[in-house]
């Protein structure tokens, strides 16, 4: 009778590791994960009606701007004017909007959509919600630090010749009429008429920050 070698195989018993303090795996959320973001601000009895404050949102270097309106209802948006970044939390309410300190830019607290100028940009804005009595911020992590909102805008149509808006003067006026039309879909040709041979430019520069020697003085001439 032949004989028949069974092979056994023991598996190595396993090995436990030992952990220090700190070696703990993070485990993000599937909110985290996508790149979303949650907070809890305050508490809804916290804020009085026409207050502003910022909340920090973890991971981000900026803020997010809280606020209570006048209908009692409470709003977030991004927390830096798009012109020169002034914080808005200086600024002042109104219904609905929140004025810039510094250059007057006006905001819209609902949308982000800029109303008065002289920037062009609006501001991101991120849901509020209440939870058990709190105040809750949620929304895109990016749109944190990224504190100037553009609307696209459409490409000029070449074909069509029939429509053309001119437009006189290139202040912040005119430029905001050209982006306008643009961000409303108007393919037409757009002229714009004025006495420099520049494109629009930032005209609140000259007097805010660029230094007084570099702008030079208007001969004698121009006061009579």
């Amino acid at each position: 009778m032949d004989k028949v070698m069974i092979e056994t195989k023991t598996e190595p018993p396993a090995v436990m590791e030992k952990k220090e303090p700190g070696d703990e795996v993070k485990r993000l959320s599937l909110a985290e994960a996508a790149g979303y973001f949650e907070v809890k601000a305050c508490k809804v009895d916290e804020m009085k009606i026409g207050e502003m404050r910022n909340i920090a949102i973890p991971g981000q270097k900026q803020q997010v701007l809280l606020g209570k309106g006048y209908d009692n209802q409470y709003f977030a948006m991004g927390s830096a004017c798009s012109h020169y970044l002034a914080l808005l939390k200086n600024g002042a309410m109104g219904q609905n909007r929140v004025r810039c300190p510094w250059h007057g830019a006006c905001f819209n607290t609902k949308t982000g959509d800029i109303e008065e100028y002289p920037c062009v940009d609006g501001v991101h804005v991120f849901e509020v919600t209440t939870e058990n009595d709190t105040v809750v911020i949620s929304g895109h992590a990016k749109n944190v630090d990224n504190q100037r909102r553009t609307l696209q805008m459409c490409k000029r149509n070449g074909d069509d010749v029939s429509n053309t808006v001119v437009i006189v003067g290139g202040g912040c006026a005119g430029l905001t009429c050209a982006e306008t039309l643009r961000k409303e879909n108007f393919t037409g040709r757009i002229v714009m008429l004025t006495g420099e041979n520049y494109a629009p430019y930032d005209r609140t520069k000259l007097s805010k920050v660029t230094p007084q020697a570099d702008l030079g003085e208007a001969p004698s001439s121009s006061f009579r």
